[in-house]
Order: structure tokens, then sequence, then C-alpha cells
């Protein structure tokens, strides 16, 4: 069955607003932070694992990123200090990732970036009744 005009035009525009707003947030983060939305996910997403840190294989699995670039990305990440990377005491075989002190720092100043874009690219276009709607909407292809 072909989509109808009205959702092949909505599909698109999601889309299309998708990339300007992820490449909008990635400027302001490069610019203002000196990282970007990658890295910000990773470093978001450690914040809320366990603090002796995570497998990469489940880190890969909740990010944003590419699975293909999170070694790539957590490599930059530990060459800055902000990641720290061991192999697990309990399985020698398996690497663990965890945020280190610098990290957690230059998570919460970034995020301060990153929540005025996500408010600035989004929230601010929206009013709270779309906002609900358009979450309940997507909740659905979860």
């Amino acid at each position: 069955m072909r989509p109808s005009p009205e959702t092949l035009e909505a599909w698109r525009a999601m889309l299309t607003f998708v990339r300007a707003a992820t490449s909008e947030l990635d400027e302001a983060l490069r610019q203002e932070r000196g990282m970007t939305l990658d890295d910000y996910d990773i470093l978001f997403q450690l914040s809320q694992g366990p603090k002796g840190g995570i497998r990469m294989s489940a880190l890969s699995g909740s990010l944003l990123v590419a699975p293909s670039s999170c070694t790539r990305v957590v490599g930059r990440l530990v060459e800055r200090g902000w990641v720290e990377r061991r192999f697990d005491p309990d399985d020698g075989r398996v690497v663990v990732v965890a945020l280190s002190p610098v990290g957690r720092r230059q998570l919460v100043r970034a995020s301060v970036t990153h929540l005025r874009g996500i408010e600035d690219v989004f929230g601010s276009r929206l009013d709270a009744a779309t906002l609900r709607q358009l979450t309940d909407s997507l909740h659905i292809a979860r």
C-alpha cells in the first residue's frame, strides 16, 4: 500500500526538520563548547548509566550515533580525558567506558547550550497542546 500524499509530506517535513535541527544543535555545541552532538550524546548516555561504566556494546545500542561510529567517538573522548575506557573486571574480554570527572564537568557545561538549542529550534515553535499531540503520535513508533 502506498502512503497518502499527506503522509509522504509529513514524513519529508519531519526528516528535513530533524536534519536541520541536529545540524544546528551540533554547530552550537562545536562553537560554544568544542564538542560535537555525537560527543554530547555519548557523554549524556554515560551520565545515565551505572557509575562503574557501561559496556561498549550496550552504549552503542543506546546512542543516536551510528554503532560503527561509537568506537571512534569514544576513542576521541578518551584522548580528551572526558571518558575512561577499561576492561570489565569480571570479564577481561569486555570493554567498559565511563564518564571521567572532567567529562562530567564538560557535560554539565554543554547541557546549557544543548537544552537552550532544543528550546530554540523545537520547543519555542510549538504550543503545549501540539507538543503533547506530537509526543503521543511519535510514541507509537517505539
